[in-house]
């Protein structure tokens, strides 16, 4: 292994972002094995409580780490890029991917889900009527993270538009809200759950189809813009003289950070319990709800930054398997849940526990999506899919076709 040196805070954010990668395949395989299998394609019978412990804790802070991770370079990329070629480029990076995911990845997945909760065969007949009769419907799944990510983007930049100076002003600011953890901390929990609270008190707790196949998470869209937002101005900032560079307290206390995590996800899933075990009376429902909330966005700010903290601590050499996953992050997002979904299903008749059905469907989903990615990456046109590379020439061609099988998608969907 390679000693990174000057690249080492690239190293750790990259690195984290593949550990996030697979906590996304473990969370999505494990959910069949809840009692309540909620958000699973596949729902199996050999539950296992543990593994509802482990999606409720991963549930509370990795998609909000991804977009802060995601955040970090976004206002350095526009500066870099300019904001015609920032907008094309995270268009193609981007929302390709979407497109192409629900029309030739999904369909497979929510076509598997379909037939086993019908109790119809799996033949090639079915699935070319499935195909012809249910393509315009097939959601997004997973996928909405890249649209929603894309829509963030814009909003950044129109803010950095209409601000002048933005960049500047961030890179030389004094204030110690950048570099104080306490104060950071307190600033930004009490500030996370008000964003969370406006959204979450709508009372839409699941995902909804703004316009077909657009779909997002109402109740933590604020939530996750904020983790965003804040990534992107400590990107400008400055990554390694802020409150998580290496040599910050996250980093020392990082322990801590996930400790704290954990026990208020037991808080969270006990309080929950009450909130939803029957008998409890209305007001102490109203009561236990503001509380809810705040034990989530404990959990998931302690989380975020505990993890960031840990990786900031452990790296310090390159690793080729943690370089290839995080190369590959982006392709093996796009194809994991269909890949989880068919390991599901083939695990189904098999009389095995359940903790041995997680542990395999989680191995062999990753190792496909990796394998899978890899190989399109290889195919002209297809690599577009999986994040691959594309010539230059081609950027207004691919802006333009992928808008219009959008619009294809969105009429489709309408009409039906």
């Amino acid at each position: 292994m390679e000693s990174i040196n000057s690249n080492k805070r690239i190293a750790n954010i990259d690195y984290l972002r593949a550990i996030l990668m697979v906590m996304v395949i473990i969370h999505h395989a494990f959910l069949a094995y809840t009692p309540s299998g909620y958000g699973a394609l596949i729902n199996d019978t050999n539950n296992v409580k543990a593994f509802e412990f482990i999606t409720l804790y991963l549930d509370t802070f990795f998609m909000s780490l991804f977009f802060f991770i995601s955040g970090l370079f976004t206002l350095k990329s526009i500066e870099k890029k300019g904001i015609k070629r920032f907008i094309s480029d995270r268009f193609i990076r981007l929302m390709i991917p979407f497109t192409l995911g629900i029309l030739i990845i999904n369909v497979f997945g929510y076509y598997i889900s379909f037939m086993t909760a019908n109790n119809i065969p799996l033949t090639f007949k079915n699935f070319g009527e499935y195909i012809f009769g249910s393509l315009a419907i097939v959601p997004a799944g997973s996928l909405w993270f890249l649209w929603v990510l894309f829509v963030f983007d814009i909003i950044v930049l129109a803010i950095y538009k209409l601000k002048k100076n933005w960049i500047e002003r961030l890179r030389n600011s004094d204030k110690k809200f950048y570099t104080h953890t306490v104060r950071f901390l307190l600033i930004f929990i009490a500030i996370a759950y008000g964003s969370y609270s406006l959204f979450e008190s709508i009372g839409v707790s699941g995902f909804v189809e703004i316009l077909p196949p657009f779909a997002v998470q109402i109740s933590r869209i604020g939530l996750y813009f904020f983790f965003f937002l804040v990534g992107a101005m400590i990107g400008a900032f400055g990554i390694e003289r802020s409150v998580v560079g290496k040599e910050s307290r996250l980093s020392t206390f990082w322990w801590l950070f996930l400790l704290i995590s954990i026990l208020c996800t037991f808080a969270l899933k006990l309080v929950i319990g009450i909130i939803f075990g029957g008998g409890t009376q209305g007001w102490l429902i109203s009561l236990l709800i503001p509380i809810v909330r705040l034990i989530f966005i404990l959990s998931c700010v302690f989380a975020s930054f505990g993890f960031i903290g840990l990786f900031n601590r452990i790296v310090s050499r390159k690793n080729k398997l943690c370089d290839t996953i995080a190369n590959n992050a982006l392709g093996i997002y796009v194809v994991h849940y269909t890949m989880v979904t068919i390991f599901q299903y083939l695990l189904l008749s098999v009389n095995i526990s359940g903790v041995f059905k997680g542990i395999i469907v989680v191995v062999s989903s990753f190792l496909t999506s990796l394998g899978i990615v890899l190989l399109l990456k290889k195919v002209p046109f297809l690599r577009l899919s999986v994040g691959g590379v594309y010539k230059e020439k081609a950027r207004i061609v691919l802006v333009s076709m992928n808008s219009i099988l959008l619009m294809v998608i969105v009429i489709m969907n309408v009409i039906k």
